[in-house]
């Protein structure tokens, strides 16, 4: 129980609040300052929270309310096996992490794209061109 309280259920609810509590921040900060809350300055920031936020959620939130429902005693055929993929799924975390916070970086993506553009750049096309010339003796 005590595993599961620290290592699965605080994890989502730390990135949950403070995820929400660093956004209000931000916005409370431009409006103390008077100014216009411009979204492309911060495009970067909103990406990256909710990615992470979103990978977090989307993984470890299954196996949360499965292990709750098993600690209070409503087993059946179709919890038992949910429950082993969600812990299963659960390890995806560490493996999608670096992925995540890579590609929600606008300057990465740039470099992706570029990268696939050059690839296709560089495939040969056939010619019409003839492959061999035929060379006649001058008599």
């Amino acid at each position: 129980m005590w595993d599961f309280i620290v290592d699965q259920l605080l994890p989502i609810l730390i990135i949950v609040i403070f995820s929400i509590a660093l956004f209000i921040r931000v916005l409370k900060q431009k409006q103390r300052m008077c100014r216009t809350i411009h979204w492309r300055k911060h495009r970067k920031m909103t990406i990256q929270l909710l990615s992470i936020s979103f990978v977090y959620l989307i993984i470890l939130l299954p196996y949360a309310i499965v292990y709750i429902i098993r600690l209070s005693g409503l087993k059946n055929a179709f919890s038992n096996e949910f429950y082993a993929y969600t812990v299963f799924f659960s390890y995806f975390i560490l493996l999608l992490f670096p992925f995540v916070c890579a590609l929600s970086l606008p300057e990465s993506l740039i470099k992706l794209k570029n990268f696939f553009q050059l690839k296709q750049q560089q495939q040969t096309k056939p010619t019409n061109q003839p492959i061999f010339t035929v060379i006649t003796p001058d008599t």
